[in-house]
C-alpha cells in the first residue's frame, strides 16, 4: 500500500468517527468541533434535560418549576405515578437529536454511538453505583433483522467496551428481556393506541428469572415518547420480583402544552 493510498484511508477514518462536517446542517468543522459531530450553532440548539426535568418521566420542566436544583416531579406523575422508579434522559426531543437518531437507528450512521454512549454514560454515571443490571428495550426479531442491530444495545456495548466504569461490563445484560410479538410502528400512534400496540409484546428470558429478584434494574432506550415501552417492561420485570426499575434515554419527546 502506498503512503497517499494509506494517507487517505486513514483520513477516511477519521471522517468516520470524527466527521468534518456537521451531522446536522452540513456545516464544515474546525478539529474543536469534530469529536462532538455537531458545528456550535447545532451544538447551541441542543438542550440538555439534568435537573430541570420530571425525576420520574423525565419530562422537560419550566425552570420556573425548578427550585434549587432538587428533584421535580411533575404533576402527571403526581396524579398518575408510572411504575418506574425513575427517568433520566440526555437532551429534549428537537429536530437536531431527531436527525441525529434517525440516522443512527435507520441511516447506518451506527459510528454516531460512540456520542451517543459517552452523552447518555455522563448522565447517568452518578446513579449507576446502586444498579445491579443495565439492560435494552428489546427488538423483535423481525425488526432486528430487518435494521441489523438494536440501537439501545449498540449504546449499552459501546459504553461496555470502553470501561466507562470498573463494574459496568458485569451489569450489562443484552437479553434479560425479549420481544415476542411483532408490534406496529408507534410512530403515528396516541399514547392510548401505543399502551394497546405493546401490551403483551414482551416477556423475560426464562434464564433471569431468579437473578433479577430484589434487584434494581436500568432499561436503555433511544427515545421516550409516552412511555408506553418503559412501563410494558418494568412491569415485567416487577412481576418478576425486581425491586426497582430505572429508565435511561437520549431524548425525551416533550408533552404538548
Amino acid at each position: 500500500m502506498t503512503f497517499s493510498v494509506l494517507s487517505s484511508f486513514i483520513q477516511q477514518s477519521l471522517n468516520i468517527i470524527y466527521p468534518s462536517h456537521c451531522q446536522f446542517c452540513g456545516e464544515e468543522m474546525d478539529a474543536i468541533n469534530a469529536p462532538i459531530a455537531l458545528c456550535p450553532d447545532c451544538w447551541g440548539g441542543l438542550k440538555f434535560l439534568q435537573t430541570n426535568s420530571c425525576i420520574k418521566c423525565a419530562q422537560p420542566l419550566d425552570s420556573s418549576n425548578v427550585t434549587g436544583g432538587r428533584p421535580v416531579t411533575c404533576l402527571n406523575c403526581v396524579k398518575a405515578p408510572p411504575p418506574f422508579t425513575s427517568s433520566m434522559a440526555v437532551f429534549e426531543y428537537n429536530d437536531i437529536i431527531k436527525h441525529l437518531l434517525l440516522q443512527f437507528k435507520y441511516g447506518d450512521k451506527t459510528n454516531l454511538k460512540i456520542l451517543f454512549a459517552k452523552w447518555l454514560f455522563n448522565r447517568i454515571s452518578d446513579n449507576l453505583a446502586d444498579i445491579d443490571y443495565i439492560t435494552p428495550v428489546p427488538l423483535h426479531f423481525f425488526r432486528l433483522v430487518n435494521r441489523r442491530y438494536n440501537q439501545a444495545q449498540l449504546i449499552i456495548n459501546e459504553m461496555k467496551h470502553r470501561h466507562f466504569c470498573p463494574d459496568i461490563q458485569q451489569k450489562c445484560i443484552p437479553d434479560i428481556l425479549q420481544r415476542i410479538k411483532h408490534t406496529k410502528p408507534m410512530g403515528h400512534l396516541s399514547p392510548r393506541e401505543r399502551k394497546n400496540n405493546i401490551r403483551g409484546s414482551i416477556r423475560l428470558n426464562k434464564k433471569w428469572i431468579s437473578e433479577i429478584k430484589a434487584k434494581k434494574i436500568l432499561l436503555i432506550d433511544d427515545v421516550f415518547t409516552t412511555g408506553a415501552t418503559f412501563t410494558e417492561s418494568t412491569k415485567i420485570l416487577k412481576k418478576h420480583g425486581a425491586d426497582e426499575v430505572h429508565v435511561a434515554c437520549i431524548a425525551r419527546v416533550p408533552h404538548r402544552r
